[in-house]
């Protein structure tokens, strides 16, 4: 069935929990937050809200010092990973909107509203890291690394496919199938560039950039609970969530062996794919659904 989207002011429409499902509703366009259908929306809500913070209370100019002590290993997999981080936030801030035009419950369009905010947040904390520790003409390298990196450009295509057959097709199959993805984006993708920026700021090296990434890591969390609450009142098939779950970690595997391999101190081809399988498990569970893979740890 192809979505429809609701009407910005519908007088027929009402606060019934049928008038508030999450599709196919038939909400007045009055967001009655005194009568929520679903009990976890306004916990998120609150937790998200009291996340805000700004990157510019982060003073970085110690990590333009400490750069100087990174191996060109290291170096190389900083931009690469900033590159990557910036296209995932700026994805979400287009793709969210697209989502939630179609969703009919107005708490949940609230969060993702919340979300694609923070996305800009995001995207401009990479811009304040950019500025500080990196000339010009490096900065437009690290924007630009997917022209020039096979493995990140198939990344990135991978990653907006599922949005993009969504965007031309909005029926309800692919709404589930985007929200897992979003789900994958959010619970796994992030992750391996947040363990960079940590064993990193263990060695005293980026500190105040680990500072950054670790409050955007706080808000990765509430995202991803705004998915695993979607899919779960979807009732998405496992048919549908373990392929999408299953590339997601075949992906982010093929890109830690190619970005951080065994060249980074306090990391490894085995632990960095023993961690996205944890992910992948722990993710699953939050939703109902067993182990993908057996005998891993974080």
């Amino acid at each position: 069935m192809i979505l429809q989207k609701p009407k910005l002011f519908n007088e027929q429409g009402g606060d019934s929990f049928e008038d508030q499902a999450l599709l196919g509703g038939n909400p007045s366009g009055i967001a009655n937050l005194n009568n929520m259908r679903y009990s976890w929306v306004n916990p998120l809500y609150r937790q998200m809200i009291g996340n805000t913070w700004f990157p510019e209370k982060v003073d970085i100019t110690g990590d333009k010092v400490t750069r100087k002590n990174l191996t060109e290993d290291e170096d190389l997999a900083v931009k690469n990973t900033l590159s990557f981080l910036i296209y995932l936030d700026n994805y979400q801030t287009a793709n969210l909107p697209n989502i939630s035009q179609y969703v009919t419950n107005p708490g949940i369009r609230n969060l993702l509203t919340i979300q694609a905010y923070q996305e800009v947040i995001h995207s401009a904390s990479y811009q304040y890291i950019l500025e500080g520790l990196y000339s010009n003409s490096e900065r437009e390298e690290i924007y630009n690394l997917w022209r020039n990196n096979p493995v990140l450009l198939n990344r990135n295509k991978q990653i907006s496919q599922i949005g993009e057959a969504f965007s031309q097709e909005p029926s309800e199959i692919n709404f589930d199938k985007v929200c897992v993805a979003n789900f994958c984006l959010e619970g796994i993708y992030f992750y391996q560039g947040f363990n960079l920026f940590d064993q990193l700021s263990h060695r005293n090296r980026y500190v105040s950039v680990n500072k950054i990434t670790d409050y955007i890591k706080n808000d990765e969390a509430t995202h991803l609970g705004i998915f695993v609450g979607i899919i779960k009142e979807r009732g998405v098939s496992p048919d549908i969530i373990l392929p999408i779950v299953e590339n997601a970690v075949n992906s982010e595997i093929e890109w830690t062996k190619n970005i951080y391999g065994n060249r980074i101190l306090g990391i490894s081809e085995t632990s960095s794919s023993e961690y996205v399988k944890w992910l992948a498990n722990d993710r699953l569970a939050r939703i109902g659904i067993g182990a993908m893979y057996d005998n891993v740890q974080n």
